[in-house]
Order: structure tokens, then sequence, then C-alpha cells
């Protein structure tokens, strides 16, 4: 079995902007020659890793450089390995169906490709990529699917998993770390203790339906 880690920490970020927009792909140029650079060079250590950082959007962010953002359930996932010589790599591809289209043009079902996964007894790990399973219900935030490593608005920040509690039956917004999602002021901020479920006297969870109409509202103020 064989294990290729890779990762990367911004240990010292030049500035906000410039290490958003490589995360999020508006530098693609740059994007594709970082993964690539890591790519190579993590064949030669396998096994080291270290936590990948991404300096999180806020939420016009999120909303102004999706794409296409969506409300979608996983139904099938596909692992293989794609690519030639040393730009050979694991990609999983995985299908959506649309519950619930926000913003963009795109079809249902659709596929998400990611890079990472595993083909039989190989494992790509790509620190921060999603990894979802059958079933997930999730609101996601994507940019150049097909070209970006992860395609998703500030990697790991792009996708909020939707929960229902199992006795009330209520829905919740999660965030990609178990947390759930207060308002959209805590996107693009620095979280503290992670909370997993709010106290009584906290402010309730986001329900799916109001933070897909807070997205919609975004919306409409970008286009005026």
């Amino acid at each position: 079995m064989s294990v290729i880690c890779i990762s990367k920490n911004y240990d010292k970020p030049a500035d906000r902007e410039g290490i958003y927009k490589m995360a999020t792909g508006r530098l693609l140029l740059r994007a594709t020659s970082w993964r690539w650079a890591i790519f190579i060079a993590m064949l030669a250590f396998v096994g080291n890793s270290v936590a990948t950082t991404v300096i999180p959007p806020t939420f016009d962010e999120l909303v102004e450089d999706a794409e296409s953002v969506f409300e979608g359930t996983v139904i099938s996932s596909q692992s293989k390995w794609v690519g030639k010589a040393e730009k050979r790599r694991i990609k999983t591809y995985y299908t959506f169906e649309v519950n619930e289209l926000l913003k963009g043009d795109i079809p249902s079902p659709y596929i998400l490709e990611v890079l990472g996964g595993t083909v039989d007894a190989d494992t790509l790990h790509v620190d921060g990529a999603p990894k979802f399973e059958i079933g997930d219900k999730v609101i996601l935030f994507v940019t150049n699917n097909g070209a970006q490593f992860v395609p998703l608005v500030g990697i790991m920040h792009g996708h909020y998993k939707i929960e229902k509690d199992a006795d009330t039956q209520h829905e919740s917004i999660v965030k990609h770390d178990g947390a759930v999602l207060q308002s959209t002021e805590e996107i693009g901020v620095s979280a503290g203790p992670k909370l997993l479920r709010p106290p009584n006297n906290a402010s309730p969870a986001l329900t799916p339906k109001i933070f897909k109409n807070l997205i919609r509202d975004k919306l409409k103020n970008l286009n005026r």
C-alpha cells in the first residue's frame, strides 16, 4: 500500500488577497503550478504532511466568487487514476443530485472533481479536501470545477453540510469542522472553540432555508 500526502501550510501569508485568490483559483495559473509543484515534491516525501491553512473567505466572498452555488445530495462517488507520467494522480468524482440551484447554470446530476482518493491499495490524501458520503446533503460554493484541485471557494470553507437532529428532525447548517453555523458573520472569522451544538441561551443554528435565503439576498445586492 502506498499513501501520498499533499499538504501546505501558509506560515507567512503575504496578504489576505494574494493567498485567497490563489486558494479560490482566481489566479488559475499560479494555482495550477502550485498544485503540481507540491504533488511532485511530495512524491519524494511520502507520509510527510502539515496542516493545510487557507485564510477563510467572508460570506460576501463566498457568494461573489462562486461560479455556482447549490444544495445537493451525494448519489455516487468514484475514485480513479487519471493523467500520465508525472501528472498521474488519483481524483474522486462525486455525483450530486442538484436539489436547488442558487447561482450559476449547472446540470443535474452534477459531477464535482476533487484531487485525492483511494484506488485499490493506493491512497492520495489532500489535506483540506472534502470527503463526501453517499446520502450527504450539502450546500456548495463551486469554482473552477475540473481545473482547481479542490473546486470550492476557500477550499474546505466552500462546503456546508446539512445535518438533521435524530430526535427533533430539525435541520442545521454545519461547517467543515463540524461546528454549527449560527450566523453568516461567523464566515471568514477565525474560530474559537468548536461549538458542536449551540447552548440554550445562544442563537440557534441556521437552518438550510434561512441560509439559502441569505445567499439569495446577497446575490440580489451584488447584482444591483
